[in-house]
């Protein structure tokens, strides 16, 4: 299970070779329900949520808050952050890609076992009881429709509360992945680790580290454990202040912390989805527009917006119509880019 907590993961020699850095679409879903309703959350989470929620759907959402529960201490099904890394696709996958992989790569039984084990909790772990009455009764049915039901949750709940905010969101998420790039050709992978947050701390031996990563928010629980056939460490532009981990059974340990400098990364979000703007634009258009002050293809927008081709082109269309785009042939490829109407029109 995804969990807050302390945990302490063992990395042999071998495993420091196998760090990967990437971010992704689906685990912002977990992540952004999580944060949603904490106490004490920052004011770009807290505009976020009151500018979303009223939106959402309420079936969809009562079953994502069952796999995300806000209650301190509780703790997500690992199937509900992704594939285990060996299923996962590759770096800079659509939403749709990396649902395909979970709903693909995840084992019936392992979901049954996850949700009854979170169901009745851990009292000695400090891990409280969380019922997931909507959950158990679908999974009960079939686990394959249950599964679907889950994916086609999260891809409504993309589209409405974080879609018009991931083009500057997915730009602060790469720039952060350029910092640790450099971190690592500078300082090599201890040093990067070590950085990441006040919460993850490395202690280096002789041949292995120890990377021990404090949630705090439940009782002070060790959990210790192995990755033997790597590490993945995910940025997240909602888990502003305490990391998660989580077991991979595919023997890779999952990380996820807080990108950095979180509060540069949501005020061009917040001016992107600005609801004034998508309301005169839609919420798709206003998100492909905001993230057009560079030059991109309808590929390149398609894969970081998670939307098909055709629909990022019908948009574009409109917007180069409307002249708030512009649109310029580069060898095959065709290139769109804000215009300075539309540099006035998003602030």
């Amino acid at each position: 299970m995804s969990r807050l907590g302390v945990s302490i993961i063992e990395l042999p020699s071998s495993t420091l070779a196998r760090v990967r850095f990437r971010w992704s679409m689906l685990s912002e879903i977990p992540a952004s329900l999580k944060v949603s309703h904490r106490p004490g959350r920052p004011p770009w989470i807290a505009k976020w949520w009151h500018d979303v929620s009223p939106h959402l759907p309420p079936a969809p959402l009562r079953l994502l808050r069952e796999l995300a529960p806000t209650q301190p201490g509780s703790t997500s099904p690992d199937f509900f952050y992704g594939a285990p890394s060996r299923h996962r696709p590759a770096a800079g996958a659509s939403l749709a890609e990396e649902l395909h992989a979970m709903v693909s790569a995840t084992d019936a039984q392992q979901v049954h076992d996850e949700l009854r084990h979170a169901a009745v909790g851990d009292p000695e772990a400090g891990i409280p009881a969380v019922p997931r009455p909507l959950s158990l009764a679908l999974l009960e049915r079939d686990a394959d429709v249950y599964l679907r039901t889950v994916a086609d949750a999260m891809d409504l709940y993309w589209r409405v509360a974080i879609q018009p905010y991931w083009g500057a969101l997915r730009s602060g998420l790469e720039r952060e992945l350029d910092v640790r790039g450099r971190q690592l050709a500078c300082h090599g992978v201890a040093a990067t680790l070590a950085s990441l947050s006040p919460r993850i701390r490395l202690h280096e031996r002789d041949d292995r580290s120890q990377l021990v990563v404090n949630g705090v928010r439940c009782r002070t629980v060790r959990r210790h454990r192995t990755a033997t056939h790597g590490l993945d460490v995910t940025a997240s532009a909602f888990l502003y202040d305490t990391p998660i981990t989580g077991p991979d059974i595919s023997g890779t340990e999952d990380c996820y912390y807080p990108a950095g400098q979180l509060g540069a990364i949501w005020q061009p979000a917040r001016t992107a989805a600005g609801f004034g703007l998508a309301d005169l634009l839609g919420a798709v258009r206003a998100a492909l527009l905001a993230d057009l002050r560079a030059a991109a293809t309808t590929a390149e927008l398609a894969v970081r917006h998670g939307l098909a081709r055709s629909t990022v082109s019908y948009h574009l269309t409109v917007l180069h119509q409307n002249g708030l785009v512009v649109r310029r042939r580069d060898g095959r490829h065709v290139l769109y880019q804000r215009t300075a109407a539309g540099d006035a029109l998003t602030g």
